[in-house]
């Protein structure tokens, strides 16, 4: 029945809109677009039906039904639905894409500012006073070798995460829709 299929659709749409769980993390980003591709394998197993449905209605017009005009109507009624369904299908998996992609970001970003902060207090400031400066000093040149050192084998990953950041800065990542980009 082209009603029931077209109701579907509907609420289908208003699943899809409803959806918006609140990612604050790659756990929930991750999740996000699980429940997004379980509304996709749901809409394709809906395919064979709107398949039946709209060729029965096709069959219905070509013969000359009585109700051709009604039927034609819900034909085009349940196609335009299900391209928006497609549609807004699509859309919502990119910016679930994006913001998965910001999330895991803002995580490393927080850890390699944990790792920074960390070893910036190794090599903080200290009171060189009297005898034990000298050796205070030593221990402070070797310190910051140290650092530098970790710094340079990080280098990659900080090379990563700016890349990153321009991906997402310049829309590489996935493209927003006009109203979402403000």
């Amino acid at each position: 029945d082209i009603m029931a299929l077209i109701s579907w659709m509907e609420d289908t749409m208003n699943l899809l809109n409803s959806s918006d769980s609140a990612i604050h993390d790659v756990a929930s980003a991750e999740a996000a677009l699980q429940l997004h591709d379980d509304h996709r394998r749901a809409i394709e197993a809906r395919e064979d039906t709107v398949v039946k449905v709209t060729e029965f209605g096709e069959r219905l017009v070509d013969r000359g039904h009585f109700a051709c005009e009604q039927v034609q109507e819900r034909l085009e009624q349940a196609h335009s639905t299900w391209d928006e369904i497609h549609q807004f299908w699509k859309e919502r998996k990119q910016l679930l894409d994006w913001a998965l992609e910001a999330q895991q970001f803002d995580r490393e970003a927080e850890r390699i500012e944990a790792w920074l902060a960390f070893h910036e207090t190794q090599v903080g400031s200290h009171d060189l006073i009297g005898d034990m400066a000298t050796q205070h000093v030593e221990e402070l040149i070797k310190k910051h070798s140290a650092l530098e050192k970790m710094l340079a084998g990080q280098e990659d990953r900080l090379r990563n995460l700016d890349e990153h950041a321009e991906r997402l800065v310049s829309g590489e990542a996935a493209q927003l829709p006009p109203e979402e980009e403000a």
